[in-house]
């Protein structure tokens, strides 16, 4: 079925789906690369075929387990324990893509290792393949390709998303999961040259012999042809990237700027006529000139200083001066420019973020994909909020410019700094609706403990709040002592306000209940929660 050479018989209009076809005798070749056989042409047959008049249908390659996938929030489709699509393969082309897999025939257990990459084929010729959920008829090549693990006593079987083949009790089969638990293990016990896949349930995976391509962990025999699979280990490729496609952090995008979500993106960043280093000036010049580049609705800089409000404008960035200041500090609160956001942005969504912060568009497609998960998870209005961590980096270099591929410098500059604590959080994308809930106290900017609070109190109001570290890239760019802020009255004013109104016991990263990734074949974007197991993409 996979590029081999059909045998010499002509198939009559019999079965489309791994039967004999017709009433002809098969050709005598190995299906996968084998030679001709010398067959005799089908004389009519079983299902309704006439004489064997032209070659067979294209196989059908798909015995699938759902892996939902995040296009722009509209196409997104929730995630379910079904497995298989409905309804059957239609005989029309192939992709590419979906090419002959070369493998070695696996006949015993004892052939078989952790890291080994293997594709599994069902009695009827079907791939066990984990799939888009959009209505493809065939697999494409990595979908087919499954990672072995070794645990619990069993294989873990990994597909291209990083999730794992799991079996819960009732039998149902999902790659729902990005841990491995005993529900991930399967043993693979080999007779007469195929595997038996037992679940830990002791049930047997099988695939419903009416050929509509469902897949289930019921059967308490392992004597059907059902149960039994062809392990084939895959020959040219040794690698997560070169099997399933390089894992990026900032993979291709998927989706455009129609699908991306409307936000506001705000700031309050340090004065540039009061920053002495000349590379610190020029590094703020950067970071608006890298704010210009993002497909947000607007960004908005709030400040008073001339020389800041000169360079924002400079890049086309939107400059604000009518914010409240706190009558103490003679500086910003954080409630006054969110609120302030809020009312000139004219989105429901913000984006606070430090002004030394250099992004790529995978901080929006983030957003979107989060905001596409609350859609299906709450009733309106939608309340919700993403956090991260950052990458320290010092750019000093004082010839560094943008280029058009200026994504790709901040992914070569994100992979030269350093991940920084996770109890950190720079920016902040938070929907209106569960900004106007928290009753924000009046931190002053650049204090501590506002970050901290922020995310603990937002966590304990049970509403979807999401670590987007994986996929988001942040990357500050330093400028002196990284914990300098700290010493200043302002954040023990901060600290204390913090402490009277809840503290921050659940104040870093880690603390999130979900977690943004993005599949490594694909690029796009899965919601998971902490227990590993996904939730919506």
């Amino acid at each position: 079925p996979e590029g081999g050479v059909p045998g010499g018989g002509v198939p009559g209009g019999g079965r489309p789906e791994g039967g004999v076809p017709g009433g002809g005798v098969p050709g005598g070749g190995r299906p996968e690369g084998g030679v001709p056989g010398g067959g005799v042409p089908g004389g009519g047959g079983p299902g309704g075929g006439g004489p064997g008049g032209g070659p067979p249908p294209p196989p059908s390659l798909v015995a699938e387990v759902h892996v939902p996938l995040c296009g722009p929030p509209q196409n997104c489709t929730p995630h379910s324990t079904s497995v298989g699509p409905t309804g059957r393969a239609v005989a029309t082309g192939v992709p590419s893509a979906a090419a002959y897999i070369p493998t070695t025939v696996v006949t015993a257990t004892s052939q078989l290792g952790s890291g080994l990459f293997v594709t599994l084929r069902a009695s009827n010729g079907l791939y066990l393949s984990a799939v888009d959920r959009n209505n493809r008829q065939a697999a494409l090549r990595h979908e087919k390709i499954w990672k072995l693990g070794a645990g619990h006593g069993g294989f873990h079987l990994q597909c291209h998303s990083g999730a794992y083949l799991s079996a819960d009790p009732q039998g149902y089969l999902s790659t729902e999961r990005r841990h491995a638990r005993r529900y991930e293990a399967f043993t693979l016990q080999f007779l007469d040259g195929q595997a038996l896949i037992q679940s830990f349930h002791k049930k047997f995976v099988s695939v419903d012999d009416s050929g509509a391509r469902r897949l289930s962990a019921r059967s308490q025999s392992g004597t059907l042809p059902e149960a039994r699979f062809a392990v084939g280990r895959v020959t040219d490729c040794a690698t997560e990237a070169e099997c399933w496609g390089p894992f990026r952090r900032d993979a291709p995008h998927s989706m455009d700027d129609a699908g991306l979500l409307p936000v506001t993106i705000f700031a309050s960043p340090k004065e540039i006529g009061k920053q002495s280093d000349q590379w610190r000036q020029t590094n703020q010049r950067r970071t608006f000139e890298c704010w210009s580049r993002l497909a947000a609705q607007s960004t908005v800089v709030f400040t008073h200083d001339p020389p800041t409000a000169e360079a924002a404008k400079a890049h086309h960035l939107r400059v604000d001066t009518k914010f409240a200041m706190h009558p103490q500090y003679g500086q910003p609160t954080y409630k006054a420019l969110f609120d302030r956001a809020f009312a000139v942005g004219g989105t429901d969504v913000v984006i606070y973020t430090n002004g030394d912060i250099l992004y790529t568009r995978s901080l929006l497609e983030t957003v979107a994909c989060v905001h596409g998960a609350a859609r299906r998870m709450q009733t309106p209005p939608y309340k919700f909020m993403v956090v991260g961590q950052r990458i320290n980096l010092d750019l000093t270099d004082q010839g560094f410019a943008w280029r058009p591929d200026w994504e790709a410098q901040i992914l070569q500059l994100a992979q030269q700094g350093v991940p920084f604590q996770a109890d950190a959080e720079d920016y902040f994308a938070i929907s209106r609706a569960l900004w106007e809930e928290l009753h924000v106290p009046p931190f002053v900017v650049g204090g501590t403990a506002f970050d901290n609070w922020l995310v603990s109190h937002a966590i304990r109001t049970g509403h979807l709040i999401v670590d987007g570290s994986l996929t988001a890239v942040a990357v500050h760019l330093n400028h002196g002592s990284l914990k300098g802020s700290h010493r200043e009255t302002k954040s023990q004013y901060n600290t204390e306000l913090a402490r009277k109104n809840g503290g921050w016991a659940h104040g870093s990263v880690t603390d999130c209940k979900w977690f943004t990734a993005r599949d490594g074949s694909t690029g796009r974007i899965m919601l998971w929660d902490r227990k590993g197991r996904l939730l919506w993409a």
